[in-house]
């Protein structure tokens, strides 16, 4: 199974993600997360969700097996599942 890409730094999604046994891989996105003026939270989290898959998504993760391989990246790390 590939495995999940966090597009974020945040050690507490990580360790989120180990808790519940999924396979993921650290890849931060690097975008701007500074909320507009008078952006309403929903559409806050959805910019930043979109942005944060288009910036990873354009990076060639997919196709640069050497980094899918663990090359470079922080491989999730959680209780044993």
């Amino acid at each position: 199974m590939r495995p999940i890409i966090l597009a974020s730094n945040s050690p507490r999604r990580s360790e989120l993600l180990g808790l519940v046994c999924l396979p993921f891989e650290v890849s931060p996105a690097n975008i701007s997360e500074i909320r507009a003026s008078e952006e309403p939270p929903v559409d806050y989290v959805l910019r930043l969700a979109r942005h944060k898959a288009a910036a990873i998504a354009f990076s060639g993760w997919a196709r640069d097996r050497s980094r899918y391989n663990g090359g470079g990246w922080q491989r999730g790390v959680g209780k044993t599942c």
